[in-house]
């Protein structure tokens, strides 16, 4: 059984990282956003002589790594396990997570 508050953090956990759920132009969409982010993360770094964090390096960038890295240890385990609790999720959020996941393999 789950507490509320359990099921609240994960409810608002899926909603942050549910992006490559989305519809495939919108999901490249906020790709490209996230990973403006991260250069300048990794810009910032540069400048204060920081180790790179992966992903964050303009001069080393690799989007549909980032997004199959990004599927497969944060987004698919969550969604999969929320399914189990409201089965609509797999059509409605795990169908196109697959449908991107396959975009960007496609465009290594």
């Amino acid at each position: 059984k789950l507490s509320r508050g359990l099921l609240s953090s994960m409810i608002l956990h899926v909603s942050d990282v549910s992006n490559p759920t989305r519809p495939g132009p919108i999901a490249r969409e906020w790709a490209y956003v996230v990973q403006t982010e991260f250069f300048r993360q990794g810009d910032k770094e540069k400048e204060l002589r920081l180790k790179k964090s992966p992903f964050m390096d303009r001069d080393d960038e690799n989007l549909p790594q980032m997004q199959i890295a990004f599927i497969d240890a944060v987004v698919q385990p969550i969604f999969r396990l929320m399914a189990d609790f409201m089965p609509l999720i797999e059509d409605h959020c795990l169908k196109p997570l697959h449908l991107n996941k396959a975009f960007w393999h496609n465009m290594m």
